[in-house]
C-alpha cells in the first residue's frame, strides 16, 4: 500500500499519512486576510467527516482537536464534494510569534471507506454513535409526552430528570462527549418553549410534534451514514442504548430521577457541566460584531478568549438569523415580515487538569421550515412556516495557564 504526507505547507504545518496517497490534503493559507486551515478533496469520493489537530507551542500553548462532520453538525457542516473543500479557521495567540501545527487525523468517506490513524477513527465513529443514541433517547421520550399529554412545565421536567441522569452517567467521559451527549438535551428544552409556529409559540404538544418530526429527520440521516455499524463501544459510560426504557408514568420517572437541578432544566448546553472552578480564568472577548446584523439577523464574530490577560483569537464565525413572515397564511391573513437574530453564548470546561483551561462557544442558529397548506384550508395556495433555534458548539480549546 502507498502512503504520502497529507498536508501542503503554507506555514509550519505538520501532516500524517493516508493509505489513499493525496486523496485529502491539509493545508494553512490565507483568504480575505484571514489564516485558514483547508482540507481538499482530491478524490473521486464524498468526504462526510474529518478531524483535524491545532497545537500551539509556547509558554502559552494552545491546543484543539476540530471535529468536522455532515452528520453530527446537521445542517451546518456539508459533505465536501469530489474536487471540493472546506476551510477552518486558524487558532492564534493575539501578539504571539508561534506558529500553529497542524494535523489531519482521520477522514471519513460517504461510500463507508475511511482513512487515518486508529484514535482518530474511532473517535468519529464515537461520535456518531453517541449523538444517534441521544437522539433515539429523545424522540423516544418526546413521543412518550405527546402520548401523554404532559404539559410544557411537566415535558421540561422529564427531559430535565433524563438530561441530569444522563450527565450523571457520562461525568468520566472526555469532557467534548460530555457536551455531545447534552446537546439534543438542551436543543429538545430550548425548542419546547421558543419554536415558532407562523411567528408565535404554539402549544406545548405542537411544539413537541414539530420537534419530534425534525429529529427524526436527523435520525434517520445519522442511520444512513457509512460505516453502517453503530456496535456498542467497549465503554460502559459509552455505550449506545438505542431504545431506552420506556417511563410507566411521569410520577414514576419522577421517583426513580429524583429532581433535577435547577440547570438541568436550562436550555443551554452543559451549563452545568463546570465540577470546579479550572486554575485560570477564561473569560469570552467576542463581544464584537464585525458584521450584522443584516436583514436577516445574521451576525459575524470575531471569537477572542483571554485566559489570565493573554488573548486567544480562534477565528471568525457567523451566527445565522432567518427572515420570517412575508406570506400568505392558509387562513388567507398575510404573516408580516420579521426577522429571529442569531446569538452565541461562551463556557468553559470544568474537569481540565490543574493548570489549564477549557473554553468554547456555542452558536445559536435559526432555521426556518415552510408547509403547503391542505386543499381543505380557506386559502390553499398559502405556506405554513415553522422556525427553530438550533445549537453548534466551536471545538473546545484548551489553553496552559500563566
Amino acid at each position: 500500500m502507498r502512503s504520502s504526507l497529507l498536508a501542503v505547507m503554507a506555514l509550519f504545518v505538520s501532516g500524517m499519512s493516508f493509505a489513499q496517497g493525496q486523496d485529502v490534503t491539509l493545508s494553512v493559507t490565507t483568504i480575505d486576510a484571514e489564516p485558514v486551515i483547508k482540507i481538499g478533496n482530491n478524490s473521486n469520493r464524498v468526504v462526510t467527516a474529518f478531524v483535524a489537530t491545532v497545537d500551539i507551542p509556547g509558554d502559552r500553548r494552545m491546543w484543539a482537536r476540530i471535529y468536522y462532520d455532515a452528520y453530527v453538525n446537521w445542517r451546518r457542516d456539508i459533505p465536501i464534494p469530489a474536487g471540493g473543500s472546506a476551510q477552518l479557521p486558524v487558532p492564534h495567540v493575539v501578539g504571539g510569534s508561534s506558529r500553529p501545527a497542524c494535523n489531519l487525523e482521520a477522514v471519513l468517506f460517504s461510500d463507508g471507506t475511511s482513512a487515518g490513524t486508529p484514535n482518530g477513527l474511532r473517535d468519529l465513529i464515537r461520535r456518531r454513535q453517541i449523538i444517534l443514541a441521544r437522539l433515539q433517547e429523545i424522540t423516544t421520550t418526546l413521543r412518550y409526552i405527546s402520548e401523554r399529554k404532559l404539559a410544557r412545565d411537566e415535558a421540561a421536567l422529564l427531559l430535565g430528570q433524563k438530561r441530569y441522569a444522563r450527565a450523571a452517567e457520562t461525568a468520566v467521559v472526555p469532557f467534548e462527549e460530555r457536551l455531545l451527549h447534552d446537546l439534543t438535551f438542551a436543543l429538545a428544552l430550548r425548542n419546547i418553549n421558543d419554536l415558532r409556529v407562523d411567528g408565535k409559540v404554539p402549544d406545548g404538544s405542537v411544539a413537541v410534534w414539530h420537534l419530534t418530526r425534525v429529529l427524526d429527520r436527523w435520525r434517520t440521516y445519522v442511520e444512513s451514514a457509512k460505516p453502517t455499524s453503530f456496535a456498542p463501544l467497549t465503554s460502559g459510560a459509552l455505550s449506545p442504548r438505542p431504545q431506552p426504557s420506556r417511563p410507566g408514568s411521569a410520577r414514576l420517572v419522577s421517583a426513580e430521577l429524583g429532581l433535577p437541578p435547577a440547570s438541568a432544566l436550562h436550555s443551554r448546553p452543559y451549563l452545568h457541566a463546570s465540577a470546579r472552578p479550572p486554575s485560570c480564568s477564561a473569560h469570552d472577548n467576542a463581544t464584537h460584531v464585525i458584521e450584522g446584523p443584516d436583514t436577516c439577523g445574521n451576525k459575524r464574530f470575531e471569537l477572542i478568549a483571554t485566559v489570565d490577560g493573554t488573548q486567544y483569537n480562534v477565528g471568525t464565525a457567523w451566527a445565522f438569523g432567518v427572515c420570517t413572515g412575508g406570506y400568505t397564511h392558509c387562513n388567507g391573513f398575510f404573516i408580516p415580515q420579521g426577522r429571529e437574530e442569531g446569538g452565541k453564548f461562551f463556557n468553559i470546561d470544568g474537569s481540565t487538569p490543574s493548570g489549564q483551561v477549557g473554553f468554547y462557544w456555542v452558536f445559536e442558529n435559526w432555521n426556518a421550515e415552510y408547509f403547503d397548506c391542505d386543499c381543505t384550508d380557506v386559502y390553499p395556495q398559502g405556506s405554513r412556516e415553522i422556525t427553530l433555534p438550533w445549537y453548534y458548539p466551536t471545538p473546545v480549546f484548551y489553553a496552559q495557564c500563566p
